[in-house]
């Protein structure tokens, strides 16, 4: 199963899932990845500063990060009638649902869907999984460009 993220260039290698998000705390670890490169876009969209009129600034030295997961069957889904009612506007009972997921550390991720377009998926992946190292294969980093039109 591949998997994608875009991301800043220097940490594209970087696996240790370090920082905060929807699904986890900061002391919980996971790494987002997306189930296609076009949700992966957006999501980079929306993690994107803006400028005081409202651009984006463009950032600098992303690459697209493709992942192969050797063991998707060690992948939960998680529908969205067992997500907590909000989950689209970031609230931190998200984050204790997924720390929970995370310090069980019985599956190398889950699934989710995506906050930016719910019809797409996200896989969560937990770096607490015996086998991670293993389970999430780097199989191409390149360089990559956001459509100047994507912008604005």
């Amino acid at each position: 199963m591949k998997v994608y993220r875009i991301t800043a260039r220097q940490s594209a290698e970087d696996l240790s899932g370090k920082g905060e998000g929807r699904w986890n705390s900061a002391e919980c670890p996971a790494l987002y990845t997306a189930q296609c490169v076009s949700t992966a876009v957006l999501e980079c969209l929306a993690h994107l500063e803006a400028d005081a009129a409202g651009r984006y600034l463009h950032p600098p030295d992303l690459c697209l990060v493709t992942f192969e997961l050797t063991q998707p069957e060690d992948v939960t889904e998680l529908h969205p009638e067992t997500l907590p009612a909000d989950w689209q506007q970031y609230p931190e009972a998200c984050q204790r649902y997924g720390d929970a997921l995370l310090r069980q550390a019985a599956h190398l991720g889950f699934q989710v869907p995506a906050a930016v377009c719910p019809h797409d998926k996200n896989l969560v992946l937990n770096p607490g999984f015996a086998g991670y190292t293993q389970a999430v294969r780097i199989l191409e980093i390149e360089p990559f460009t956001l459509d100047e039109r994507l912008l604005g």
